[in-house]
């Protein structure tokens, strides 16, 4: 009998381990911008500050800005480990286009319905301006799933004024950048903007 019972439990455990399993999914994301933009005929939407987003789920670098608490289950890979191998190569040797890849990485999460794993991911890369406590760039990218994966994204890049020909006060001048896009699994998306490029894949875990 208890040979039975230590074998019922033990096939629960494969159960829902193989459930975990099949709602975790690996993110691949490429961040990049443009070394040298043609900045002169645009007017650039700006923000004053970079928004707070209640319970996002900060991974990344070692933040020296603010330490939030990390989900282990959301540590950034490696970019040995990331998809996107042959774009992040394109990306480097393109030579019509110059082009800086701020971030190339990949890290495991659950994806669900909205209302059970739509939390937002923060992801920083870029320079550190120490002067305004700020990254180069800010992510806030939310996954769900509705027998098709959305994907928001709120994108945040921050640049000296000097670069982008904008007359304002502040010497840094933040850019907001916002997408909702429909995917599909292995799909490679592509947002992009005039400074700014996020190419976006969602893979099996």
């Amino acid at each position: 009998m208890k040979k039975q019972y230590a074998l019922f439990l033990m096939l629960v455990g494969l159960l829902f381990s193989t459930i975990a399993q099949a709602t975790s999914y690996k993110i691949n994301l490429i961040v990049f911008k443009y070394t040298s933009p043609n900045t002169s005929a645009e007017n650039w939407a700006t923000v004053p500050t970079i928004p707070s987003f209640m319970n996002a789920i900060s991974i990344g670098q070692s933040n020296p800005i603010e330490q939030d608490e990390i989900s282990p289950l959301y540590t950034l890979l490696s970019e040995r480990e990331a998809g996107l191998q042959f774009e992040a190569s394109r990306l480097k040797t393109q030579t019509d286009r110059a082009y800086t890849i701020l971030l190339h990485t990949a890290w495991i999460q659950p994806i669900g319905p909205i209302s059970q794993t739509g939390k937002w991911v923060h992801v920083i890369a870029g320079k550190v301006y120490n002067d305004i406590n700020a990254y180069e760039f800010n992510g806030f990218i939310r996954f769900s799933k509705n027998g098709f994966f959305n994907v928001d994204s709120k994108l945040y890049l921050t640049e000296p004024k000097s670069l982008l020909n904008i007359n304002s006060n502040s010497n840094y001048i933040i850019v907001p950048i916002e997408d909702h896009r429909h995917t599909k699994i292995n799909e490679i998306n592509y947002i992009d903007h005039p400074l700014l490029g996020m190419l976006i894949q969602i893979t099996p875990g």
